[in-house]
């Protein structure tokens, strides 16, 4: 059985398409891994976003207790200068001429 030339050029092309779909896939499947590894970088860094989001909402939930607190203490300082003023002023002795 002998092989003609004109049949090897009429597989040319079957061996053209079939080179051309290897290489795509490969191209494919590269860019499919370097993808993956981008997601699994991208939802790590998210978790610690999410953690680092956790504390700040923490802190601030203890400082707007402490503010609360301070507000709150401020509030009790001016009623009892107010109350001492008032003690102060109906202790006072009016001087005589």
């Amino acid at each position: 059985m002998e092989i003609k030339a004109t049949s090897l050029l009429g597989l040319l092309p079957v061996v053209m398409v079939a080179s051309g779909a290897l290489f795509s896939y490969a191209s494919l499947e590269a860019a499919a891994s370097a993808n993956s590894e981008d997601i699994e970088d991208v939802i790590e860094q998210v978790e610690e976003v999410e953690d680092d989001i956790s504390e700040l909402q923490q802190k601030m939930t203890k400082t707007e207790i402490q503010l609360s607190n301070v507000a709150e203490d401020i509030g009790d300082v001016r009623a009892d200068t107010k109350t001492i003023l008032t003690i102060l002023s109906n202790q006072r002795v009016p001087t005589e001429k």
